[in-house]
């Protein structure tokens, strides 16, 4: 017997970091991912949120880096159990996630934009499907 093989093109990218080549590859509509993502922004918003409570309260410096340094580390955590271990080593280097950047902390820059790459590839992807699936279903369905 002869075995048929099929490839098929699974929609994975690889995604280019601040010219780190190939810091992770995704389906930017696997929704099982997307669901995921989501999931993580609202964790890293809330841990954002607990920080007044436990470093903005304090006057002590020392008391208020080891407490960043500690977000800092859980949010790493957090984005490669998302998208592999090491990312955030290549994403971030050696700067904390918590820099500010137009307003926003690292994370939240970098987690928005690949949310909304993950929008705009759904909604590309989305319009390019019915015509094809419209195509051969009137071919094969008689």
């Amino acid at each position: 017997m002869k075995t048929q093989e099929f490839t098929l093109d699974n929609g994975l990218r690889s995604y280019c970091v601040n010219g780190t080549e190939d810091v992770f590859r995704i389906n930017p509509t696997d929704t099982g991912f997307i669901a995921r993502l989501s999931d993580t922004v609202y964790a890293l918003r809330d841990l954002w949120e607990q920080r007044g409570g436990r470093i903005d309260s304090s006057d002590d410096f020392k008391s208020i880096i080891s407490g960043m340094k500690e977000m800092d580390k859980k949010t790493r955590e957090i984005i490669d159990g998302l998208l592999g271990e090491g990312v955030s080593a290549k994403v971030f280097g050696t700067v904390s996630t918590y820099a500010l950047s137009e307003g926003f902390p690292l994370w939240a820059n970098f987690l928005l934009a690949l949310m909304e790459d993950c929008s705009v590839t759904y909604q590309r992807e989305k319009k390019l499907s019915a015509p094809r699936i419209s195509k051969y279903t009137k071919k094969y369905h008689k």
